[in-house]
């Protein structure tokens, strides 16, 4: 008798658990639905999730922004717990209407110039943000153009208010005020870490043989004429980070494959107190406001 009841008890545990599973996951796809429907701008024609993965999948996601529609022919939410913490990642991205369509088409033309028979973009965003610490962090905004490269910002910020962000998330159209309020609170954002990562593929080359050739030179030549402008940047520069990241960059127009450059503030610093800092170097007659603006930050940089 035991024989039987164990795998039956077995059998309708994993039953429970599948159909406990499903419900939590009809539950989460409501909630992103829901909060699709606040923007008022998106549309879809489907929506699945998997019970493996536990992931959502949208298929023909439609966003409309002033007049322009963007689709994604396939959106994949990996974690979803709201518009502060996500992860998603956006497959085959378009621009299918709109102003902005012209320089889109401009785009894809540009990398059939290089020789790009078939070239896509994906985006891929991971974002958290820590509602009592009023801090965010975008861990990766990465913006994958196949089969070219991929670049990805990140940022580390503080004096975040989620309230406030929300409530412009969920605005319809803005007013004047608002968008004052917005620019207000972006300048008060304060900045712990930001920078990028450039992975390539094979864009590089291609790219310089284009503006070399452009120049009327041999990409050999171009690539020299580029490192000399380096060299005699790191020539004038004291700063012993800075040197690296220049000499670092001057590799990566060689033969690297992968560079990435990360900055902290020396000590704490808003976005707006950066205007502040130009404009007094400028106002001192300082000929290079960027070595002053520089000097506020640590900068590290890795490449191979």
């Amino acid at each position: 008798m035991k024989k039987i009841i164990i795998p039956v008890v077995i059998i309708i545990g994993i039953a429970v658990g599948i159909i406990a599973l499903d419900e939590y996951m009809e539950r989460k796809v409501k909630k992103i639905i829901d909060e699709f429907a606040k923007s008022g701008n998106m549309e879809y024609e489907d929506v699945d999730f998997s019970l493996i993965d536990r992931n959502i999948i949208i298929k023909k996601l439609f966003i409309h922004e002033e007049g322009n529609t963007l689709l994604a022919e396939e959106v994949i939410v990996y974690r979803y717990e709201d518009i502060f913490n996500f992860v998603i990642l956006m497959k085959d991205l378009k621009m299918v209407e709109g102003p902005r369509k012209e320089q889109y088409i401009r785009t894809l033309n540009f990398f059939k110039e290089l020789d790009y028979k078939d070239t896509r973009v994906d985006l891929y965003i991971d974002m958290e943000a820590n509602k009592k610490e009023n801090r965010a962090s975008v861990k990766s905004f990465k913006l994958i153009i196949h089969p070219a490269f991929s670049l990805e910002f990140f940022a580390d910020l503080g004096n975040f208010d989620p309230n406030f962000w929300k409530k412009i998330y969920e605005k319809k159209e803005l007013t004047e005020e608002e968008m004052v309020e917005i620019m207000s609170e972006l300048g008060s954002l304060k900045i712990f870490r930001i920078g990028f990562s450039y992975e390539d593929r094979d864009f590089r080359e291609r790219f310089i043989s284009y503006l070399a050739k452009d120049k009327g030179l041999t990409p050999e030549e171009f690539k020299e004429k580029i490192k000399k402008s380096l060299d005699e940047t790191i020539s004038r520069t004291d700063n012993p980070s800075h040197r690296k990241v220049l000499s670092d960059i001057k590799y990566f127009i060689e033969k690297g494959k992968f560079i990435k450059i990360s900055i902290e503030p020396v000590k704490p610093v808003k976005f707006q107190d950066i205007a502040l800092y130009t404009a007094f170097a400028l106002e001192q007659g300082n000929k290079n406001p960027a070595t002053t603006l520089l000097n506020l930050f640590k900068v590290e940089s890795e490449i191979f």
